[in-house]
């Protein structure tokens, strides 16, 4: 069995204008340098998985159609730049669609 883990990106922090600037040094934002790692979610779905890098948002309906597997709640999505054990069936489908196992 390999390890997956889906890439992140980062995410600019907007919306600082609508906090008190007079006041940085209370401001939550101050400790994310600007941006705020977010991953990826990738799903195997009837086999195949969708394109690396993966989807930045899935809808509910893509997420409940998911194949069962070593993901999160036992189906085959993986997300959150989160470490998986994955099986070797569940490695073949990721490389095919241009994933790298750790």
């Amino acid at each position: 069995m390999a390890t997956f883990t889906p890439t992140t990106y980062n995410e600019a922090i907007t919306g600082e204008e609508q906090h008190n600037l007079s006041l940085p040094h209370i401001s939550m934002w101050r400790h994310y340098g600007g941006v705020i790692p977010t991953g990826y979610v990738v799903l195997i779905t009837s086999g195949v998985a969708n394109a690396s890098p993966g989807s930045i948002s899935p809808s509910i309906d893509d997420m409940a159609g998911a194949d069962s597997g070593s993901g999160d709640g036992g189906l085959a999505i993986f997300s959150r730049g989160a470490t998986y054990t994955v099986t070797a069936g569940e490695q073949t489908i990721l490389e095919t669609a241009g994933y790298s196992m750790d």
